[in-house]
């Protein structure tokens, strides 16, 4: 099996599983702590995020030199000495960010949020935690990055799946047994983020091991990737504004438990970008190799797969939340208020993250192609769009109107600038191409399936039927989806062709099928 289509593989159980577990456990903590703090783990998601600016691009930077420096002579020893460098920048930028939120922890739980059932001394308490839990959850970020530069990929999800299943199951019992409070929450968390730090810097180290060389602190490295990482780091000081930017400013407008739900939302909607960036981060390595090669025909026919694959998976969990929201989150809460208060902020933001999700290939171009300040520019023109209809729409419409702001901004005008900027300049391609034969065919047979099976829904049956319902009408979806995309069916033409041929006895080798129409063979060794 090629490398790229194994990553993927392993990228979407390990996000997949991830995914599972949080909505799983979500009604159990909910139980156990309540909306107001529960909105406490909202705004712990929000401050990492705006602490995720101290990464200063060194995360993406050292995925994409990794990959670079993994098809070149003498490779190994720049790669330990890289590593090395920055993590030893990222440790001191992160202590003096962790020990930054433990200080201001008290103004915060005091000035900004507005917990009514909480005690004073369990919120602050709860935010000093929150401390040196983002910058331990930072640097797995940043050793997730180094294994993933070298494709590594299946060894992250491996750790990633054993340490989420443990997290989840001891936090739980914690709670349970011990202490039903927002504090041991926090605890659980620090102390499983711990172990899974160390566990991924020992596996990378040892991965890179082999070479005589002494390791060293570089600096001339950080200068030859400054440009790189000063275009990341303002792409995502721009981006953190623009994608938090609605729960940052409604956890001050809004009481916390109304701010609970919009989280709520978010959090649904948003359970879509693990499967995004399952497939964007598998494709992004050998998109840097190959246009460092300068192989452009390939790199763009490669393009077109991640789309149409992002597509497939997108589509018909978009429709099925449009035509079924109200039901989801009421299975999934077991709650009617929760899910009338909610569901439609989340149909709202899930039509965003799509939109959103469809430019991440984009991204990852630009990226690769070592621009990241085009992202930057676009997301700064953004910031005062979404200042601007943020105020008019939340002022009418209130957490709805943060919402419609959200998603046309971030999600359908970033896919438009980023078409405008990519298409044509990299890739060289016509971007309605991109359109009609990426998008619009598998949207247009997602959505005719959806409707049908929305308007077709049998009334007054039980909530295990409506859900076999759901989950058949998923099912069909899905199939449209992947026989409307050419590229995908091709594969499974492919695929099929194969199997028929080693049931004739015939050599039967399913790593030289590539995805797609005809042969491909990669121009690097995977």
């Amino acid at each position: 099996m090629g490398l790229i289509r194994k990553n993927i593989i392993a990228n979407l159980c390990g996000r997949g599983w991830s995914t599972f577990l949080a909505f799983a456990v979500f009604p159990i903590y909910l139980t156990f702590l309540g909306v107001e703090a529960y909105a406490l783990i909202g705004f712990h998601a929000v401050l990492f995020s705006l602490l995720g600016m101290l990464d200063l691009g060194l995360s993406t930077t050292l995925t994409r030199e990794q990959a670079r420096l993994s098809v070149c002579e003498e490779g190994k020893s720049e790669q330990r000495d890289l590593l090395f460098t920055m993590e030893s920048v990222y440790g001191v930028i992160l202590l003096t960010g962790s020990v930054v939120v433990v200080l201001l922890a008290k103004p915060i739980a005091l000035y900004w949020l507005k917990a009514n059932t909480l005690s004073e001394e369990a919120v602050i308490w709860a935010i000093r935690l929150m401390g040196p839990l983002i910058g331990v959850q930072m640097y797995v970020f940043f050793y997730h990055a180094g294994l993933l530069g070298l494709q590594k990929q299946v060894a992250v999800n491996i750790v990633s799946v054993v340490f989420g299943t443990s997290r989840c199951i001891l936090t739980v019992l914690f709670l349970w047994l011990i202490w039903r409070n927002i504090v041991g929450f926090f605890i659980c968390q620090v102390s499983m983020a711990i172990i899974e730090v160390i566990t991924l810097r020992v596996l990378l180290w040892k991965i890179l091991a082999g070479s005589a060389h002494k390791v060293a602190f570089r600096v001339t490295m950080l200068r030859e990737a400054a440009p790189f990482a000063g275009g990341i780091l303002g792409n995502s000081l721009t981006g953190v504004i623009l994608v938090q930017m609605d729960k940052f400013l409604l956890s001050r407008l809004l009481p916390l438990d109304i701010f609970g739900y919009y989280v709520l939302a978010s959090m649904g909607a948003h359970a879509l970008w693990p499967v995004i960036t399952a497939v964007n981060q598998a494709f992004f390595p050998k998109y840097t190799q190959l246009l460092n090669q300068g192989l452009y025909d390939t790199m763009t026919e490669l393009h077109h797969r991640c789309n149409q694959l992002i597509s497939f998976l997108l589509f018909p969990i978009a429709c099925l939340v449009f035509f079924f929201s109200y039901e989801l989150i009421l299975f999934w809460t077991h709650d009617s208020v929760t899910a009338v208060r909610s569901h439609h902020i989340f149909t709202v933001l899930i039509v965003g993250v799509v939109f959103a999700g469809l430019a991440f290939p984009y991204v990852q171009v630009l990226f690769a192609a070592g621009k990241p300040h085009v992202l930057m520019w676009i997301n700064l023109f953004s910031i005062p769009v979404f200042g601007l209809l943020f105020i008019l729409l939340v002022s009418r419409y209130g957490a709805i109107g943060a919402a419609i702001t959200w998603s046309v901004v971030i999600g359908v005008g970033k896919l438009l600038s980023l078409l405008f900027f990519v298409s044509r300049p990299i890739l060289k391609e016509d971007p309605l191409r991109w359109f009609t034969r990426d998008c619009i065919t598998p949207f247009m047979s997602t959505l005719a399936v959806g409707f049908l099976g929305w308007l077709f829904c049998p009334k007054n049956i039980s909530q295990i039927e409506l859900l076999l319902w759901i989950g058949g009408i998923y099912l069909m979806m899905c199939i449209a989806a992947f026989l409307s995309a050419d590229l995908l069916r091709g594969t499974g033409i492919d695929f099929l062709a194969s199997l028929v041929r080693w049931r004739h006895n015939k050599k039967f080798n399913p790593g030289n099928i590539y995805p797609g129409k005809g042969s491909y063979e990669p121009s690097l060794k995977e």
